[in-house]
C-alpha cells in the first residue's frame, strides 16, 4: 500500500486552488502541520475527504481490499437501463448442388438465437466519518493508515465479498435448474462415494478421474458440437439446439480448493496445453459451490454473462453532527449462458443402487421407504439424473413399476 505520506500528496495533487495554498505538502516532518490545517477548515477537510473517498480509494489503497478471485469473468459496461442481449447464430447448413434450381430469390433465413439478461442487482454499502475520527487519524502516521484502511475495507471489501458471492451462487444455481450438463464421478465409475472413500489413496483416485475427463471434454469443446449447452434442454419441444465450441483459450476451469490442492500445476498446464503462468489464468478457485455436489466446472467464458450497469459514491454532510455519510451504490446484471458451453463434474456424497421393489416401488408411481424430506437424485432408465423431493411420508412419485432406478441421496 501507498504510504501515508503518498497519500496525502496524491489528494493535494487533484484538489482545488485554495487548498493547495491552504495545505502544504506533505513530508514525515510536518504531517501533524498538514493534519492540523486540514481539520482547521471545513471547506479544506470536506473536500480532504471527499477526494479520497471518490479518488484515492478506488486506486492508490485499492490493493489492501478484498479482491474477487472470479472477477476475470465479468464482462464489460452496458447502458444504464437496457437489458443485455446475448446473441448466436448458428453454422449455415449445406444444400446439395442443383443445376436446375429454381431457388434463386427464395429466402434462407439463418438460425439465430437469443437470450437475455436483466439489471437484478442494485446494493449499497454506507460508511460514516465523524470530524473526532478524522481529528484522531492525524495523531500519527500509523494511526491515519488505521483509520484509512477501516473506512475502505468497509465499503470495497464488501462490496468484491458480495460480487464473490453472486458468482458463486450464479453457477451453483445454474447446476441446480439443470443447464449446465453433467458428468458424475459415481455413475462413470459405478462406485459409491463410500466405495471411492474407502480405497487407499481416495483422493488421488478422484484427482486421476478429474484429469482424464477434463483432458477429455475440453479437447472435445473445443469442436463444433450440440452437446455440451443446455440451449434446446431449457427451451423444450422441437427447438433446433446450438451447435458450437470453445477454443482451449476461452476455457475456464473453476475448483474448490479441496480439490485444486490434489492437482499440481503442471497437471493442469497438460489439459490445458498451455505453460504453467498461462493456465493459471485459465483455472480459478473458490472455497465451495454453495452446497452443490460439484468436483470442478469447466466452461466456456461467454456463459458468464455479469455486466457492469453503474458504479457511484454518493455523501451527505450532517453540520448538526459534524459527520460525513458515504455511499457506495454497486449495479450489476448476472445471468448464465444456455448458448455456451459448460460442464459439471460432480459426486453423489452417499449414493446406494436399488434393485426393482427393494425400496417397495407401487403399482401407482410411487417409491417408499425412503426418509422424509431428503432429496435425491433419481436416473429413470439410464436417463440423465433428475432432483427430486420426497414429501411427508417419504415418497417419490411419478415413475412407473416396470422402469429401473438408481436413486442417490444427494443432501
Amino acid at each position: 500500500m501507498a504510504n501515508v505520506i503518498s497519500i496525502l500528496n496524491e489528494i493535494r495533487k487533484y484538489a482545488t486552488g485554495d487548498y493547495i495554498k491552504a495545505v502544504p505538502e506533505a513530508t514525515r516532518e510536518n504531517f501533524a502541520t498538514v493534519g492540523s490545517q486540514i481539520l482547521t477548515y471545513s471547506l479544506d477537510s470536506n473536500e480532504f475527504i471527499d477526494t479520497l473517498m471518490n479518488r484515492i480509494a478506488l486506486t492508490v489503497v485499492n490493493n489492501r481490499q478484498f479482491k474477487n478471485p472470479l472477477s476475470v469473468l465479468n464482462k464489460g459496461d452496458i447502458p444504464l437501463g437496457q437489458d443485455v442481449q446475448e446473441i448466436y447464430t448458428n453454422p449455415a447448413t449445406a444444400q446439395t448442388y442443383d443445376g436446375t434450381s429454381t431457388e434463386l430469390l427464395r429466402e434462407f433465413k439463418p438460425d439465430v438465437k437469443v437470450a437475455y439478461y436483466r439489471l437484478n442487482r442494485q446494493d449499497k454499502y454506507k460508511v460514516t466519518i465523524s470530524q473526532a475520527q478524522l481529528a484522531q487519524a492525524f495523531t500519527s502516521t500509523n494511526a491515519f493508515d488505521t483509520f484509512l484502511s477501516s473506512i475502505m475495507t468497509s465499503m470495497q471489501s464488501g462490496d468484491e465479498i458480495d460480487q464473490f458471492r453472486l458468482t458463486k451462487q450464479l453457477m451453483s444455481m445454474a447446476y441446480e435448474r439443470g443447464t449446465i450438463k453433467e458428468i458424475n464421478i459415481n455413475t462413470d465409475t459405478n462406485m459409491t462415494w463410500a466405495q471411492i472413500n474407502a480405497l487407499p489413496k481416495p483422493d488421488e483416485f478422484v484427482s486421476n478421474w478429474l484429469v482424464k475427463q477434463l483432458k477429455t471434454f475440453s479437447e472435445l469443446m473445443a469442436l463444433p458440437s450440440s452437446e455440451y449447452n443446455k440451449f434446446a434442454f431449457t427451451k423444450g419441444g422441437n427447438v433446433k439446439p446450438v451447435v458450437t465450441w470453445s477454443p482451449l483459450d476461452k476455457q475456464v476451469v473453476v475448483l474448490p480448493v479441496n480439490v485444486k490442492v490434489n492437482m499440481e500445476l503442471e497437471v493442469l498446464a497438460y489439459v490445458f496445453q498451455m505453460d504453467k503462468a498461462e493456465v493459471k489464468t485459465r483455472t480459478l478457485t473458490l472455497d465451495s459451490f454453495n452446497g452443490s455436489p460439484i468436483l470442478a466446472l469447466l466452461a466456456d467464458e461467454a456463459c458468464f454473462q455479469i455486466r457492469e450497469n453503474g458504479r457511484w459514491t454518493k455523501s451527505f454532510d450532517n453540520g448538526e453532527t459534524m459527520k460525513m455519510t458515504y455511499w457506495l451504490h454497486h449495479w450489476q446484471t448476472y445471468g448464465y449462458s444456455v448458448l455456451a458451453n459448460s460442464i459439471a463434474f460432480t459426486y453423489l456424497p452417499e449414493s446406494v443402487t436399488l434393485a426393482t421393489g427393494s425400496l417397495g416401488i407401487l403399482g401407482d408411481g410411487k417409491i417408499t421407504g425412503l426418509t422424509a424430506t431428503t432429496h435425491y437424485n433419481v436416473s429413470v432408465n439410464g436417463e440423465e439424473p433428475v432432483d427430486k423431493t420426497t414429501n411427508a411420508s417419504g415418497e417419490l412419485t411419478g415413475l412407473s413399476n416396470t422402469d429401473t432406478f438408481f436413486v442417490s441421496t444427494i443432501v
